[in-house]
């Protein structure tokens, strides 16, 4: 570790990655849902804590040139890498801060602008009291009246059968010479020892697999900054909330849509113990224990303003994110969640023909109609579709991001990256591959599959050339009206 990473891990950057669920228009969804009322205006004010190489916070600047988007994170490489990207993505309405949140004096704070929305992902579990007293003192200043935060962490009870797994690699790898990546690497080795030795106390978790296969799965760097950090501690909900109310904040609801939805988290006898305790900390404990998830992303408001929910979810436009397809479906803890056919053939059918607010959808069927909440669930929880709020597309300033983001990290595996969406305000999640054809398609709209292949092939033989037009021609079809419909290219 270096001197200054307060025990964090500074020698490798972090991963790049995009979450979907960080578009503002997710989470106005969400607030909606719980009949809480946020008003963000187009020119909305945002924070990234802890922004790392700033792809998340410069994809929303893109995606909304009239926005402000404040990039904060102590590792000053990031911060270099971050600016860079701006720098090559013609991004002027972003402000990339190198800053350690623990020291972050009066003055300095007084000079940023004050936010709409303020972000913690990945940040709370990793950091120790110093930056998380740095990080309440930030949002007591600087989220305004009616702004919310999304925070996310890994939660207990349900991290708590991977404890001894994240105790393992950090003991271990404390042991060993050398950087976080080699030195994780070689934990993991004694964990699949360990494993297939039967240790009783390493549970068969869905972590716990995805890093025994991590050289497929997971990438290094995310182990080493998942697993490596000194002041990991997973937290109970009720104590994140104590610590946020001392920053006038209420917990609202979950990112997570289904998890606003009581009938899909618990079983009726467990929704019917859960009700007998009032709303707040205590119930969201009884929850948690119901539920498996070990990771939480909790929103919070600074002053609570409740409405009717339908009136507030009515207005909301949805638009397809996948071309042709079925009825969704949500696998819960509890079961599975969808439409009947008489439910889904006509939202479907309606939303096939474009973008449709939620109360046309809700009020399609003409037996029994599905309440506001349960669409949006269903439609929005999946990869169906994805709120798109009103404004301009600047689809010339997402069509730069995207060619950026294809030359700088082409090379990201799995869906990590997101292409920028001007009409979801955000992203669309996307492998790298799509990103490059996206951008390809913005910079060149009328040209082939062939001439694209020509440009974004590594190896321009006539056989690979020939598979990679089948390639783009396979992702064109299925994406390309997707990415017109959201102002990733032109109409």
């Amino acid at each position: 570790m270096n001197d200054w990473s307060r025990g964090y891990v500074a020698d490798e950057p972090y991963t790049v990655s995009y979450q979907a669920e960080l578009a503002p228009a997710h989470l106005d969804l969400a607030c909606r849902m719980m009949g809480a009322v946020w008003e963000p205006a187009p020119d909305m004010a945002i924070c990234e804590i802890g922004c790392g190489r700033g792809y998340a916070a410069l994809l929303l600047a893109a995606a909304d040139p009239r926005r402000t988007v404040v990039g904060i994170d102590y590792n000053p490489a990031h911060i270099a890498e971050a600016r860079a990207f701006a720098a090559e993505a013609g991004i002027g309405n972003a402000v990339l801060l190198d800053a350690d949140l623990a020291e972050l004096g009066e003055a300095e704070i007084a000079r940023l602008p004050d936010f709409d929305l303020v972000y913690g992902h990945g940040i709370w579990t990793w950091v120790g009291d110093p930056v998380r007293e740095g990080i309440i003192r930030l949002l007591r200043r600087k989220l305004k009246p009616g702004g919310i935060l999304h925070l996310t962490y890994n939660a207990l009870p349900g991290f708590a059968r991977d404890l001894p797994l994240q105790r393992l690699i950090r003991s271990v790898a404390s042991l060993l010479p050398g950087g976080s990546i080699p030195r994780v690497q070689e934990a993991i080795e004694v964990v699949r020892a360990l494993a297939d030795a039967g240790a009783v106390q390493l549970h068969d978790t869905p972590l716990l697999r995805e890093v025994l296969k991590s050289a497929d799965s997971l990438e290094p760097a995310y182990l080493a900054h998942e697993f490596l950090p000194e002041h990991w501690r997973p937290a109970f909900h009720a104590d994140v909330a104590a610590d946020m109310a001392r920053a006038q904040l209420a917990f609202v609801g979950s990112a997570t849509l289904f998890e606003n939805v009581p009938e899909l988290c618990m079983d009726p006898a467990q929704k019917a113990v859960a009700e007998r305790i009032p709303a707040g900390p205590v119930r969201e404990l009884v929850k948690d224990i119901c539920l498996t998830r070990p990771f939480r992303r909790d929103i919070f408001m600074r002053g609570v303003r409740r409405a009717d929910r339908t009136a507030l979810l009515d207005p909301v436009v949805l638009g397809l994110q996948v071309e042709a397809p079925s009825p969704p479906k949500l696998s819960v803890q509890v079961g599975t969640a969808e439409f009947g056919p008489e439910m889904a053939e006509p939202i479907m059918a309606a939303l096939a023909e474009g973008p449709q607010t939620v109360g046309r959808l809700r009020n399609l069927p003409e037996g029994r109609k599905p309440n506001a909440a349960e669409l949006c669930v269903l439609l929005c929880g999946t990869p169906t579709c994805l709120p798109m709020p009103p404004g301009s597309r600047d689809v010339a300033a997402a069509v730069r991001f995207n060619r950026a983001a294809a030359a700088r990290y082409g090379y990201v595996k799995g869906p990590r990256l997101g292409i920028c969406a001007p009409g979801a305000g955000a992203g669309i999640a996307a492998y790298a591959l799509e990103v490059a054809i996206a951008a390809d398609v913005g910079a060149f709209p009328d040209d082939t599959p062939g001439q694209r292949a020509m440009r974004l092939a590594a190896d321009t033989s006539e056989a690979s050339l020939r598979d990679a037009t089948a390639t783009i021609e396979r992702v064109l079809r299925d994406r390309l009206a997707v990415w017109r419909r959201f102002g990733v290219v032109q109409p």
